[in-house]
């Protein structure tokens, strides 16, 4: 209950911080994220939605290069 109610407090505090510091930001620039400012939160990982045709999955098998050998 302790580690949960730390995180619930750093959590606060990056938020405030983001909503101090974002109408001080220079014009054209993102708006800041309350992750940056939380050493116990790690940034999102992107997932890499890309669909593969099945001959880039064909190179990987021992002869099953294009020319069908």
């Amino acid at each position: 209950m302790l580690w949960g109610k730390r995180r619930a407090v750093r959590d606060e505090t990056a938020l405030m911080i983001t909503a101090i510091i974002a109408p001080h930001r220079k014009k054209g620039t993102k708006a800041p994220d309350p992750i940056d400012f939380n050493p116990y939160r790690d940034k999102p990982k992107k997932r890499v939605d890309e669909w593969v045709d099945i001959t880039a999955l064909k190179m990987l098998i021992p002869g099953g290069s294009e020319n069908g050998s």
